[in-house]
């Protein structure tokens, strides 16, 4: 009985070292992007910016204390906000992407508590698009259309941030960050010369959950 009893503690400690030094992590994140487009050369009508949610996970392969490769796969919401009709009415453009960055991420503090910076790239699949027009003398009545034919297919930029990261277990953090993406290819479909066109750009703030497998 004492030797079971040995073998089962034995074990414990082995996981309980394992998890502190995990170098692989995962775990759900949600979020909320403040999106609008970056204009290159356009005369497109410029709006106002949209909030959108997001969702997804998180995955993480730890280098070292301080370094560590991160990948995302996120649901998330973009798109932008126009006043029409002399500002009477309003229109909103919404883009939603299934987003991947990939980003080198650095670790900087000792204890349970670390800061963090994030640089990399982004790619995106662009799952849907529409049109709501808002007209004040329509009662509320929305005029919603699929333009998703108006758009490219994919999307890609810049993905960057800076964040925390609190361990609440050894194998259990939460994680919060404020982050941005900056498009460097046109979301335009059947651009022309001459014309310009435009791309996609966000701030983004998260919250999430990593548990050391």
């Amino acid at each position: 009985m004492t030797k079971i009893i040995l073998q089962l503690i034995f074990l414990l400690s082995f996981f309980n070292i394992v998890a502190q030094n995990s170098k692989i992590e995962i775990g759900p994140e949600i979020g909320l992007n403040i999106s609008d487009y970056r204009y290159i050369e356009a005369k497109y009508v410029k709006g106002s910016a949209m909030k959108r949610a997001s969702f997804g996970v998180v995955g993480k392969y730890n280098f070292s204390r301080n370094w560590a490769l991160k990948s995302k796969l996120k649901y998330e919401g973009k798109g932008i906000l126009i006043k029409v009709d002399f500002g009477r009415g309003l229109l909103t453009q919404k883009l939603n992407y299934l987003v991947m960055p990939l980003m080198a991420e650095w670790r900087l503090g000792k204890g349970n508590l670390q800061g963090f910076l994030n640089f990399g790239m982004y790619g995106g699949r662009l799952m849907s698009a529409t049109k709501e027009y808002f007209n004040e003398h329509t009662m509320g009545e929305k005029d919603i259309k699929n333009n998703k034919d108006e758009f490219k297919p994919y999307d890609s930029g810049l993905s960057g941030g800076i964040g925390a990261i609190y361990k609440l277990k050894n194998n259990l953090k939460i994680t919060i960050d404020l982050g941005g993406q900056f498009g460097m290819t046109p979301i335009d479909s059947g651009l022309k010369r001459g014309i310009g066109w435009r791309a996609n750009q966000n701030l983004n703030g998260n919250i999430g959950v990593l548990f050391g497998l």
